[in-house]
């Protein structure tokens, strides 16, 4: 079995090719992290952040993923929240992976999440068969909802 960072570069290396190496399948996929990246450790976990050094100029200049997240699920000020997730095979329309929250699942209160559960919320774990190598194009989609405090230029 691969390292996630031996896997990472190894699918950055394959992105521009319509089919990805043959030692792929040692790969265990991981879906993207919620809102953010990762962070580089900075004077605590989310030093950075806490010291306003994370703009969104700073995030689109990152390289590479970086080890953590960029900021606190509590940074979450706006009630974003995401309700569904999917990716498809989009020539067959087939669903190969699908997550959604419960529409009657109570909101989650992003300010009082303990640091040991914020990885579990923000995470999604998949794993996809060799076929889906072999797939032209596939599809996903995002649906997630925006509190009452609008979000000017928001990127995503």
């Amino acid at each position: 079995r691969k390292s996630d960072e031996q896997c990472t570069r190894q699918r950055l290396r394959g992105a521009s090719s319509s089919r990805p190496p043959a030692d792929q399948k040692n790969c265990q996929r991981r879906a993207p992290r919620g809102l953010a990246l990762a962070t580089l450790a900075m004077g605590g976990r989310y030093g950075a952040w806490e010291a306003g050094e994370w703009t969104p100029e700073a995030a689109l200049a990152l390289t590479k993923p970086t080890d953590d997240f960029l900021c606190p699920l509590s940074a979450n000020t706006y009630g974003l929240d995401f309700k569904e997730f999917e990716i498809k095979d989009y020539d067959r329309g087939i669903s190969l992976f699908h997550v959604a929250r419960p529409a009657d699942a109570p909101a989650v209160d992003y300010q009082n999440v303990p640091e040991e559960l914020e990885e579990q919320i923000r995470s999604i774990r998949y794993t996809f068969p060799l076929a889906f190598f072999e797939m032209k194009t596939i599809r996903t989609s995002l649906v997630f909802s925006v509190g009452d405090k609008p979000m000017p230029n928001f990127r995503m």
